[in-house]
């Protein structure tokens, strides 16, 4: 199943079934969801978000083409929220392919007390290039908002995920990884912000050793709903083939639509 559909299947589904037990336990209910006296944040049920697309073309001495998507939404209630994160890269060079490298999460979390939280996780990624096919990890676990103002956010958290990876050369990989990271939010102003995502894998499937995924958003509104986006996106794993490289790094730079 693509992985992007996978992930919106997900999301739809905890959204018509958590209603449901919210009422099975007897808790009260609201039009937009299941209600908490004690609940630390707020929220209006929607989606909001942006998509992003870049391109770079080349022609002359050299002809490249590469192009991006970036799909990044958040759905808030009074006790919970959905993170979808997306950056999908291609390209080419010379008429052979250069770049190819998607990586799509989808998140819930659900709010314990005042600045504690449960989670559960799905990410996908593919990058032929580094002999992954497809690689499948659901994490679950728990975190602690540090920071939590209107302009400023600070959540770390920790877990264990089990995760698939298909390769086309090597074995394939399934099992058990411990998880760590943290998110990060800032507003500078109404029309600009800075997003930062770091999860740690200490020590990994298929071959043991850490695993990381790191990345930084700046977000700038230019007019009404358009804006740009620069992200960088730093891939990370400790034990690798012989000629390849530990560090993988994707610059995403394009105009955003916001919603």
């Amino acid at each position: 199943m693509n992985p992007c559909l996978f992930a919106a299947t997900f999301v739809l589904a905890a959204d018509l079934l958590m209603p449901i037990s919210a009422l099975a336990q007897g808790r009260p209910t609201d039009p937009a969801f299941n209600r908490m006296a004690n609940a630390p944040q707020s929220g209006d049920g929607h989606w909001k978000g942006a998509f992003g697309f870049g391109t770079t073309i080349s022609h002359g001495n050299s002809e490249s083409t590469q192009a991006s998507l970036l799909i990044d939404a958040t759905r808030t209630l009074h006790d919970s929220r959905f993170l979808i994160h997306s950056l999908l890269i291609r390209g080419t060079s010379g008429g052979s392919t250069t770049v190819d490298n998607d990586l799509a999460e989808a998140r819930y979390e659900r709010n314990f007390a005042k600045a504690s939280f449960g989670f559960g996780d799905m990410t996908f990624e593919r990058d032929p290039f580094r002999d992954l096919a497809l690689r499948q990890s659901y994490a679950a676990g728990a975190g602690y908002r540090l920071l939590r103002t209107e302009n400023l956010q600070l959540n770390v958290y920790g877990g264990v995920a089990y995760t698939f990876e298909n390769h086309g050369v090597e074995d394939n990989a399934r099992g058990w990884e411990p998880m760590i990271g943290n998110d990060f939010t800032y507003k500078f102003s109404e029309t600009a912000s800075i997003t930062q995502r770091w999860a740690v894998f200490p020590d990994t499937v298929g071959g043991g050793g850490v695993r990381s995924v790191f990345q930084v958003d700046l977000n700038t509104k230019i007019s009404g709903r358009w804006g740009i986006q620069i992200s960088l996106l730093n891939k990370y794993r400790q034990h690798v083939r012989e000629q390849e490289k530990n560090f993988d790094t994707i610059l995403f730079t394009g105009v955003t639509a916001g919603f």
